[in-house]
């Protein structure tokens, strides 16, 4: 007996026997079994049988007879002509085959049909259901093929099939998909081991010009490499040696430096070849780590593997000679040091929220705000730690040639810098009488009599200010006498944030960077817009949208993420852009488009902090239950001010979906209790004792839960860490009001609104449109 398989093909002297469920693929087969046979098979079956007529003469009316007018019947088959006799050969043969390739059970739906043409389309409607099937079945495709990803535990060449077998139907159904977008498909879905190689070869390769099978066929080849499916043999002694971070022993790289210059782009050539110092020996190589961090897409590094270009060689030993040279092979060796930490990175870097703190309270203190910066070269300091580096290029001992060089300072872009320069100066300030932050460790304060001098720390930037126009000179005279520093003048540019200062108060915003922006993504001669986002249109994942260039969206994101900074107006908006950044469509890009538009009719919308004004904090807090599209999880929003000065705001996915609106309500409350206690905190160095804070929220329902100390069974299922605000209720931290929804400010990061409610909400922030002064 036949296979079903064998069957369903067919050969050439016999038709494919169409099966259930395989209609797409008979249809195929049968139309190319018909063309070879003869093509005029099909040609009968498309334009159906020809029924060659004849029409019968008038009879005149006579006395005998009434008129007779023409008529036309068919022509009997004795009378057709060779021509006519040749095409009803063809139908009856076209129809003969199609019935031989039916089963018995359609068979007996389409016995009644006289010619082939019919019984064509009626297996069409019986397999396909018409039009209504048609789009039913198009849509299963679609999800089969938006669903697509690898299966665990399977060869890459498992994935390949399966994919290439959607891409088929899709095709069959005259739904077409670019190469750009199949490849990409493919790439992104690959099993979590593919990951680096997959990043790489999107950003390096032209995918919209090779197709899924060249696509396969340069991947697979390093399936034994990233797999593992690899014999095993005796350890190449020319091999890659890494020590993973954290471990002691020695570990040997076994895939050789040749398979990571395939799809590698090194980051460290470029930092040569446009580095002047690449030949100072004074000069510490970039480490891998660093290149690593530079560009993580583009550095193939997993914890199985990891490539050392630059940095190749540490040792402890320091027992060779004055020049406290060790023994290491300069390129293929890496001795993890316990007790130095190299890897561990620190930096004094204050929180955004802290500097606008501080700017806050210079404004409420009418204080005028100073900026000094640290000159590069007073960086290479005292080290600490023991740092070894290997011999540059050109400088390598002939005596000591697999030597490296034991580090005596701290040079600038050294990891141990920063921490060298902050120890030095705080332990300066703290001898000159100042005061280290209790939650910021950046922020200094010293109190002269009712005077106050306060001084934040961001790196090798300085910003301070006093209430005695005296001590900020003074301060100015003992950092130029005491560390290599310059005096900047007055604070206007700090970490992206143009500061002005007006004897009415402080301006923050980012109007250079917002101009920059508009050229840069080509926007400055579009139309403006008068909101970020309209308010009728619902994001969603769109996946019959056309898809967007991922490096250009993922670029425009970024770059509105930043401007974050100093416009609450586009936080909503860019929040719910950026959750579509891993498959980003045309509807999405549209959005974005739209936001970079209004930022082109308010390129000057800063945040206004009057001098003079009330301190005193409060928040707000709003939720959008079940906001998201794609989980259904609620966001919580929020924003804090000191006094009527906006310092802080939020605006955050739940970590889980909540059931009703009065859930998602009181775990928005709690996120905002949670940045009002560091708030309280950071003001207590300041000298402010702050209770009872006030947090305005539209629910009544979730005041009413804070302010129950009993534990319900409604509210149990919710995260015991969201339960805290509780606690500081009972304590008397904070206190709940409610405030109506016209009035909730936090409302902006909650959702899109008209022009007016927008500006409206706008204002009540302080948020102003303030043009520099020409």
């Amino acid at each position: 007996m036949m296979s079903r398989e064998i069957v369903s093909m067919g050969s050439e002297s016999r038709p494919p026997v169409l099966v259930m469920g395989e209609y797409a693929q008979w249809k195929l087969r049968m139309i190319h079994f018909l063309d070879q046979l003869d093509r005029n098979l099909m040609k009968s079956i498309r334009e159906g049988p020809v029924r060659p007529t004849v029409t019968i003469a008038e009879v005149p009316e006579t006395d005998t007879c009434l008129l007779l007018p023409s008529y036309t019947v068919e022509k009997p088959y004795h009378l057709y002509n060779q021509e006519q006799r040749e095409r009803h050969e063809i139908d009856k043969r076209a129809m003969s085959l199609l019935i031989m390739s039916l089963p018995n059970d359609m068979y007996s739906r389409v016995d009644s049909f006289d010619n082939a043409r019919d019984i064509w389309i009626e297996i069409e409607q019986q397999m396909q259901g018409g039009d209504t099937a048609s789009e039913f079945q198009k849509e299963s495709a679609m999800n089969a093929y938006e669903g697509f990803h690898a299966r665990e535990g399977k060869l890459l060449h498992d994935s390949y099939q399966r994919l290439n077998s959607l891409v088929n139907d899709l095709r069959r159904l005259k739904v077409e998909k670019s190469r750009y977008e199949v490849n990409v498909k493919f790439l992104k879905n690959l099993n979590p081991e593919w990951r680096n190689l997959a990043i790489n070869i999107q950003l390096s390769r032209n995918l919209g010009q090779m197709g899924l099978h060249d696509l396969f066929s340069m991947i697979v080849q390093h399936e034994e490499f990233i797999t593992g499916n690899k014999p095993k043999k005796s350890i190449d002694p020319l091999a890659l040696a890494t020590v993973h971070h954290g471990g002691s022993n020695l570990s040997v790289n076994p895939y050789p430096e040749e398979y990571y210059q395939d799809y590698h782009y090194d980051v460290s050539q470029d930092y040569y070849q446009n580095s002047d110092n690449s030949n100072d020996p004074t000069i510490i190589t970039v480490t891998d780590e660093e290149l690593h961090n530079m560009n993580e897409s583009l550095a193939l590094i997993t914890h199985k593997m990891q490539r050392l270009t630059a940095n190749r060689g540490f040792n402890r030993s320091s027992s060779h000679g004055g020049n406290r040279f060790g023994p290491g092979r300069g390129g293929h060796q890496s001795f993890d040091q316990g007790r130095a930490h190299y890897d561990e990175t620190f930096a004094p870097v204050a929180r955004i929220e802290a500097i606008r703190i501080f700017l806050a309270y210079a404004a409420h203190k009418n204080m005028m705000v100073y900026q000094m910066d640290v000159k590069c070269a007073f960086l290479n300091g005292v080290l600490h730690e023991e740092v070894y580096v290997e011999q540059p290029e050109g400088f390598v001992d002939p005596r000591f040639p697999d030597h490296v060089y034991a580090l005596d300072k701290a040079l600038y872009g050294l990891k141990q810098a920063p921490r060298a320069w902050y120890e030095t100066l705080t332990i300066y300030l703290l001898e000159a009488g100042y005061k280290k932050g209790t939650i910021d460790p950046t922020l200094f304060l010293r109190k002269s009599g009712d005077d106050l001098i306060i001084v934040q720390i961001y790196v090798d930037d300085i910003i301070f200010a006093s209430t005695k126009p005296e001590l900020c000179k003074e301060f100015e005279h003992t950092m130029k006498s005491q560390f290599q520093m310059s005096m900047m003048g007055e604070l206007t540019f700090f970490l992206g944030l143009q500061v002005r200062q007006y004897p009415e108060g402080i301006f923050i915003n980012q109007s250079k960077y917002v101009h920059d922006l508009l050229k840069h993504f080509d926007v400055v001669g579009s139309n403006s817009a008068a909101t970020p986002m309209s308010r009728s249109f619902q994001m969603d994942a769109d996946l019959s949208g056309k898809p967007v260039d991922l490096k250009k969206y993922r670029t425009m994101i970024g770059s509105l993420l930043y401007l974050t900074a100093s416009r609450p107006d586009i936080v909503f908006s860019t929040g719910v852009c950026a959750r579509y950044q891993c498959d980003p469509r045309d509807s999405h890009l549209k959005v974005v488009k739209r936001i970079l538009r209004y930022l082109k009719g308010t390129p000057d919308f800063g945040l206004w902090y009057p001098k003079g004004s009330s301190f005193e904090l409060i928040g707000y807090t709003d939720s959008a239950h079940a906001g998201c599209k794609l989980d259904r999880k609620s966001t919580s929003r929020a924003c804090q001010f000191l006094g009527n000065k906006l310092v802080s705001w939020s605006s955050r996915k739940q970590n889980c979906v909540s059931l009703s609106t009065t859930e998602a309500e009181y775990i928005a409350a709690a996120c905002c209790c949670s940045q009002v206690l560091w708030m309280k905190t950071q003001l207590a160095d300041f000298g402010y004792t702050m209770n009872q804070i006030p947090i305005c929220c539209d629910s009544q329902s979730a005041i009413q839960i804070t302010a129950n100390p009993i534990q319900h069974s409604k509210t149990n299922h919710i995260d015991i860490r969201y339960h805290f605000i509780k606690d500081h209720v009972e304590k008397g931290n904070i206190e709940l009001y409610f405030v109506e929804s016209d009035l909730q400010l936090a409302d902006l990061f909650t959702k899109a609104f008209d022009e007016k409610r927008h500006f409206f909400l706008l204002s009540k922030l302080g948020m102003l449109d303030l043009p520099p002064k020409v």
